[in-house]
C-alpha cells in the first residue's frame, strides 16, 4: 500500500510523462491505473472483512 500511495502521490505532482521518463517500469501500472484501482479496493475489502 505504500507504493501505491507514493506512485498516486507522483502521479498526481509529476503526471504521467514524468513517471513514463524516470520510471519506465511503472508504465503498465500507471497506464492501467484505473484498473488497479479497483483491484486494490477489492482487496482492502476482502482483508478488512477478513480482520473483522
Amino acid at each position: 500500500m505504500p507504493e501505491y500511495e507514493l506512485v498516486l502521490s507522483i502521479l498526481n505532482e509529476k503526471g504521467k510523462e514524468f513517471i513514463f521518463s524516470s520510471y519506465p517500469q511503472l508504465e503498465g501500472i500507471v497506464s492501467n491505473i484505473d484498473e488497479v484501482n479497483k483491484e486494490i479496493e477489492k482487496w482492502v475489502t476482502a482483508l478488512t472483512l477478513k480482520v473483522m
